[in-house]
C-alpha cells in the first residue's frame, strides 16, 4: 500500500497533522518497502501551544467516496459548543479518483 502526498497541508480550519511521503517508483515495485509517515511540524506547533490538558483522536477508516469527510465535518459541528468561529471551514469532500483528504488531520 502507497502513501500519497497531500496538495497543501492546510484547508479551511483542518490542518494535516500526519502525512504519506511518497514513495519513489523502484519503492512502489518494492513489496518489502515500508510507507514513511512525516508530522506536519506547524500542526505539531500548533498542538503544543494550544493544548495543555489531553486531548482526543477520533479516526474515521473506509474506501474512498463511502463519506469519511463528511461524517468529519458532521462531528466537527456536533461537537461545537455555541461558539462557532466562521474562518474556520469543513473538511473538503469530493468525489474525484484521487480523494481530497489525505493522510492525519486535524482540526480544532
Amino acid at each position: 500500500m502507497a502513501c500519497q502526498e497531500s496538495l497543501s497541508d492546510r484547508q479551511g480550519g483542518s490542518i494535516q497533522l500526519i502525512r504519506c511521503v511518497t514513495p519513489t517508483p523502484e519503492e512502489r515495485n518494492d513489496p518489502r518497502y515500508i510507507p514513511q509517515l512525516e508530522i506536519n511540524k506547524k500542526a505539531q506547533q500548533i498542538i503544543s501551544e494550544r493544548f495543555n490538558v489531553p486531548i482526543s483522536i477520533i479516526v474515521y477508516v473506509g474506501h474512498m467516496g463511502v463519506g469519511k469527510s463528511k461524517l468529519a465535518s458532521l462531528t466537527v459541528a456536533a461537537l461545537e459548543k455555541g461558539q462557532h468561529d466562521p474562518s474556520l471551514g469543513w473538511f473538503r469532500s469530493g468525489v474525484d479518483s484521487d480523494g481530497i483528504t489525505k493522510g492525519v488531520w486535524m482540526w480544532s
